[in-house]
């Protein structure tokens, strides 16, 4: 017998710039939505990490890393050497830069968290 998952994974071309891919998930039916958003929970919520509002990817992007991102996003606007994708209450930014890094800021209602990072290699986690 062959398990397979409720879902299905389209990946689109890694970049060329920077090292980063995107892909999309799409549920195989709204059953199985249902199932894993029952289960599927992350512990941020109980440690009142409410969402990534921010993520920065620093780095090269090449021509075709641009159209990919102008093809999958219909809210891109560029400006001074920033791609600005905004979704509802999230923001990904790709901002020119000679080095590679990648920061994510965290929106966080808790004391324990708030203000602090964490970095590990090109990582940067802002608790906002």
């Amino acid at each position: 017998m062959i398990k397979t998952m409720p879902w299905r994974n389209a990946y689109l071309p890694a970049f060329q710039g920077v090292p980063f891919q995107f892909f999309l998930q799409q549920m195989n039916d709204e059953k199985a939505k249902q199932f894993m958003q029952q289960y599927m929970v992350p512990n941020s919520r109980e440690n009142m990490i409410n969402s990534i509002a921010e993520v920065n990817i620093y780095g090269q992007l090449s021509t075709k890393d641009k159209e990919i991102i102008f093809a999958l996003f219909e809210s891109v606007k560029e400006k001074d050497e920033v791609l600005m994708i905004k979704m509802e209450d999230q923001t990904i930014q790709f901002i020119q830069s000679d080095t590679y890094k990648v920061e994510v800021i965290l929106e966080c209602n808790t004391i324990d968290y708030s203000g602090k990072n964490v970095e590990f290699n090109n990582l940067l986690i802002n608790n906002s």
